[in-house]
This record gives structure tokens, sequence and C-alpha cells, in this order.
């Protein structure tokens, strides 16, 4: 029953908006990010056009799969807690001690998730605004400070090309792989 209320508590539809108001501020970020990355070469990002509602689509739907599936495995352990913890005798101590360790990973997974689907819906987004104004390549610019993985040091200050899959990091962009903060300078050849 237990399991059953944590999985109810919020319903499908506000899983949805919230996830399609954290799209759009990531949407926004990356309108005004791009902005300022091209305004020296007098050009407008783009604010909509079908591919940036392809991505928004397609980020919002991720959200919502990962949105539920966090909840559901949230209320799937709780419920396995309180049922182990009944078969076994353990008290009220051992059962609040369990589920507050529960709780704590369950929190830290969500803010992995977050930051990685933070990083790379702003990289799609960035992404697609920087094609359309023009840019075929990218610098890749890493955070350069102790955090950044070897293969992001590496391919600091390079220039990468938009869609090559044997570019980036492994065919990816800046902030798309897993808890990446790098991001990507778009570079813009006006002859």
């Amino acid at each position: 029953m237990l399991g059953y209320t944590i999985k109810q508590a919020v319903s499908d539809a506000t899983i949805r908006i919230m996830a399609q108001q954290f799209v759009t501020s990531i949407d926004n970020f990356s309108y005004n990010n791009v902005a300022m990355q091209i305004k020296i070469a007098g050009l407008n990002p783009i604010r909509n056009d079908p591919n940036l509602t392809r991505i928004f689509n397609a980020k919002v739907a991720e959200n919502v799969e990962l949105i539920n599936y966090m909840r559901d495995r949230y209320a799937d352990s709780i419920t396995g807690i309180v049922s182990r913890a009944i078969s076994n005798g353990d008290g009220t101590g051992a059962i609040t001690k369990a589920i507050v360790n529960q709780t704590g990973m369950s929190v830290r997974h969500a803010a992995l998730v977050a930051n990685d689907q933070t990083g790379s819906t702003i990289a799609k987004f960035n992404q697609a605004r920087h094609q359309a104004a023009g840019a075929k390549y990218y610098v890749w610019q890493s955070m350069e400070d102790n955090r950044v993985r070897p293969k992001h040091q590496m391919l600091d200050g390079t220039r990468q090309k938009y869609g090559d899959p044997n570019g980036g990091d492994d065919g990816q962009t800046p902030g798309e792989p897993i808890n990446c903060r790098c991001v990507a300078s778009p570079v813009f050849s006006f002859y």
C-alpha cells in the first residue's frame, strides 16, 4: 500500500508539466547563451523551428520517463524495506534508518540525473542553434579543472565537426556524455 501511495502521489500530468517547465527553462538558457556566442558574428539565434521542437518534445518525453522510473524504483525500494523489516521482526528504528539511507541514495541519484539531463539538453539545443546559424565546426572547451576527465582534457581547445561520428567523445558533443560540463564554442566561416 505504501508503494502504491508513493506512485500515486504525483500525477502523470503533473510530471509532464514539471518536465516541460524544466526543458523550457533550458531552452531559454540555450537561446540566451547562443545569442551571446554568435553576437560577435552579427547573427541571431533561432528561437523556434521544427528541429528545436523535435528536440524539446524528445527531451520532455525522456525526462517524464526518467522521473516515473525513479519514482517507481523509490516506491518499490521503500516497500521492500518495510516488507523485509516486518518479516525480520525489525523495529521502527531499523526501518527508519533503512528508509533514510534509501532516501539519501535516491536524492543523490536524482541530482546526478538532473545534472546530466541539464547538460545534455543544453548541448542539443546549442548544437541545433549553432548549426542553424551556419556553424559546421565547434571548439571543445572543458572546465579546465581537476574534475575534467582525461579524454576531455585531450579534446580541450580542439576543433571538431558537428555530426562527425568519430569526433568529440565517440561522436558526442560537449555536454552530452554523462556528467560532462564541457561546452561547444561555434566556429563560423564567412568566406
